[in-house]
């Protein structure tokens, strides 16, 4: 994922985020509050590079490290080498594609917007990205 910022900028706005969504009272925030951010990524103008060209707000930051951090948590696996969180991201997948996603859930999905803003991100990403059915003993193959 490109953006118009230098990649210490990046790094600095998902620590930023990820302190603040560790700061938050324990109920957490919503969906409603994280698509504030979110949703100016999701319909930043973007470059013939792929360039997001979002503003840098106290919103968005804590959008683009809430959703590095269930990038991040999606690429780890159990002891089983199941997936983290059953989420089934494609490798090639990026920030704003999934932040888009995301957005995309909320507004179909407007009944769900109060609740907590990362069980509805990962409702949002299994839906998009759904894992293949674990193969059952004696299926053969």
């Amino acid at each position: 994922m490109a953006m118009t910022f230098p990649a210490l900028a990046r790094r600095l706005l998902a620590a930023a985020g990820a302190l603040v969504w560790l700061a938050s009272p324990s109920h957490g925030q919503t969906a409603l509050e994280m698509s504030v951010g979110c949703r100016l990524i999701a319909y930043a103008p973007q470059n013939a590079s792929g360039v997001v060209n979002a503003p840098l707000t106290f919103e968005t930051g804590r959008c683009w490290g809430g959703f590095l951090a269930l990038q991040q948590a999606s690429l780890y696996r159990d002891e089983r080498n199941r997936p983290s969180m059953n989420l089934c991201l494609p490798p090639e997948s990026t920030l704003t594609q999934l932040v888009r996603i995301f957005v995309r859930y909320t507004d179909s999905h407007p009944e769900e917007i109060g609740e907590n803003w990362f069980r509805i991100a990962h409702k949002s990403m299994a839906s998009a990205f759904p894992c293949a059915p674990a193969a059952k003993p004696g299926d053969g193959g």
